[in-house]
């Protein structure tokens, strides 16, 4: 899908993470690959065999100011409200803007624990009115994992497009750090340990970006950080939940169906990859067949090495990343190669995005 003509551009960005209190703390830490994994101070990985082994620590990437014992809602909660409050700050939506204003917002995939916490209904109201971000003119929850907040960023320049509002909040938030998320990523065999190299380190986190069209910016004295160029999503028919290798081509088509919207091949690249080796295989196929499309030599970054795996959050990261790698820079005067992101979901979904420079 390419949005090159549209003007749709991202005016604000925030991130609370475990390397950063805000998106420039966590946008540089990263870009220093400073890794923000520590021993969980509770859990501990339970052994297979509890008469032959000790019980393993967990090394996760906790925000810092969250009570490691704190759960439900409120610790999803405590991640979202400064970041939606940096966002919305940034981009300086004040209350004449927001009741011209859509709020789309990713939460963690709903399990026998969480369907319990009124997310669908009540997480939203109380998030807007602790964090003085009301009233919208609507908003759009979804639950789920890496690739919902691409999916939430189509459906805003949707919006903007048919008139239904002149800005979009779009974001996630997610947490693994729930005893009962760990447990059930530890039974699967999905938490990486001394005695599991291949799976992810979890974490928790809460980013938001701002997306408008760019005269609506310029109207409201915003300067934009970067243009959404272009989106592609498709699917993986050998999704991780087949237990099958992935055949490379969902990822691929996704890419390609962004990078239509490329003038020049983008020099780098944002990934959710997470340590988990099918998706290293994964984009390994994808990589080849869609070389044409990437700067030589182009620089892949995976920030879930600095920040863990982020779950629902995870896209807006990389949006917010990507747009502040593009942020207009007064000392540079050549034109900024476009970034390309992708991430996946384990149910199978695939989805790319293009972000240009404002230069």
């Amino acid at each position: 899908m390419n949005l090159m003509a549209n003007n749709y551009v991202i005016s604000g960005i925030s991130a609370i993470t475990s390397i950063g209190a805000n998106a420039a703390q966590t946008c540089t830490a990263a870009n220093a690959e400073i890794i923000g994994a520590s021993i969980h101070p509770l859990y501990r990985c339970k052994p297979l065999y509890p008469e032959d082994e000790k019980a393993l620590p967990l090394y996760c990437n906790q925000v810092p100011f969250i009570d490691a014992a704190q759960s439900g809602a409120e610790r999803l909660l405590q991640l979202a409200v400064p970041a939606l409050r940096e966002a919305v700050g940034h981009a300086l939506v004040d209350d004449a803007w927001l009741p011209h204003t859509k709020f789309l917002l990713a939460l963690p995939r709903l399990d026998q624990i969480s369907a319990g916490w009124g997310l669908e209904n009540a997480f939203v109201p109380a998030l807007c009115q602790r964090s003085g971000v009301y009233p919208v003119a609507s908003s759009h929850v979804i639950f789920g994992d890496r690739t919902r907040v691409f999916e939430l960023l189509a459906e805003a320049c949707k919006a903007l497009d048919q008139g239904e509002c002149d800005i979009c909040i779009v974001g996630g938030v997610d947490s693994y750090l729930f005893k009962h998320r760990l447990d059930a990523l530890h039974l699967n065999g999905l938490l990486r340990s001394k005695k599991n190299v291949d799976g992810l380190i979890p974490g928790e986190a809460a980013s938001f970006i701002v997306v408008e069209r760019e005269e609506n910016a310029l109207q409201r004295g915003v300067k934009p950080i970067a243009r959404v160029s272009g989106i592609g999503f498709s699917s993986e028919i050998n999704s991780a939940e087949t237990g099958k290798k992935s055949s490379g081509v969902g990822l691929t088509m996704a890419i390609r169906q962004a990078a239509t919207a490329l003038t020049l091949p983008a020099k780098i690249v944002y990934s959710d990859l997470n340590g988990e080796s099918y998706s290293a295989f994964e984009w390994g196929l994808a990589q080849v067949r869609t070389a044409e499309h990437l700067y030589s030599p182009f620089e892949l970054r995976h920030p879930a090495q600095n920040y863990g795996d982020t779950g629902a959050a995870t896209g807006a990261l990389l949006l917010t990343l990507a747009a502040y790698d593009l942020k207009p820079d007064e000392y540079r005067k050549s034109a900024k190669y476009p970034v390309l992101l992708f991430a996946t979901s384990i149910t199978g979904a695939r989805v790319a995005a293009v972000l240009t420079s404002m230069e």
